[in-house]
């Protein structure tokens, strides 16, 4: 079905680790059947002529290191186009350091493209990931939430050491009233107000005023209340409400 709706290629995501995915057996869980894992990887592969690749993590639990490296080496095996290896346990979540050794261990060893992930929340981080493990690329995760720019930043900067240019509160503030605008149009509401409050949190992190907005803004159910309040404090105003 996705190749019939255009999808360039298919990405098999055995890293995630959020218990109601897991409670289906997903994500990072089919670590723990590595047969499993590859029964699914063959029939993915099987079903499309479009690239198949995986993602997961470098295991299950601390005690188990090594299971992800095992399946994206069953991955290379089995045809899939490259690997991404996030360099945290599935029982790590996102708490800790992400280890990136075991992403250079699979970078030096495979016939077919390694991609890190784990703890890259700057351009000069996909550099340094890039130089410490001869990855071919760098996949970025949450580093997104409230920072759409970094994509685009971090490109310019691997490509031309070009430095991330200074957004004002203005500009920030215009791409999230579209955000806002993009998920009440997708989700509608209730929905949708609830899940702009996650990103929009994100996007007032470094502020003076974030704390103080924050706590107001996270307990409004009226976007068009939350919108008033962004406009203004884009505008270098105090919110009314705001202290």
């Amino acid at each position: 079905m996705c190749e019939d709706c255009g999808a360039a290629s298919i990405d098999f995501n055995c890293g995630c680790s959020v218990k109601k995915v897991h409670k289906g057996g997903g994500g990072s869980l089919l670590l723990k059947d590595l047969d499993l894992l590859a029964e699914n990887l063959k029939a993915i592969i099987k079903a499309v002529k479009i690239p198949v690749s995986l993602k997961t993590r470098i295991g299950f639990m601390k005690t188990d290191s090594v299971s992800g490296l095992q399946a994206c080496r069953e991955a290379a095996q089995l045809g899939c186009s490259w690997v991404t290896l996030h360099g945290r346990t599935a029982k790590q979540g996102f708490t800790g350091t992400a280890d990136w050794n075991p992403i250079r261990e699979l970078a030096h060893e495979l016939p077919i493209p390694v991609i890190g992930n784990g703890d890259v929340a700057l351009p000069s981080d996909a550099a340094r990931m890039i130089a410490d493990t001869g990855c071919a690329g760098v996949m970025i995760g949450r580093a997104l939430m409230g920072d759409p720019w970094i994509i685009a930043d971090t490109e310019n900067f691997l490509l031309n050491g070009t430095p991330r240019p200074h957004r004002s509160r203005k500009e920030i503030v215009e791409i999230m009233l579209a955000h806002q605008s993009y998920l009440l149009a997708y989700s509608g509401i209730p929905k949708g107000v609830l899940e702009f409050r996650k990103h929009m949190v994100r996007y007032l992190r470094g502020f003076a005023q974030a704390s103080s907005l924050r706590r107001v803004l996270v307990l409004l159910d009226d976007p068009s209340e939350v919108r008033r309040i962004l406009i203004e404090f884009g505008e270098g105003r105090p919110p009314a409400g705001i202290e």
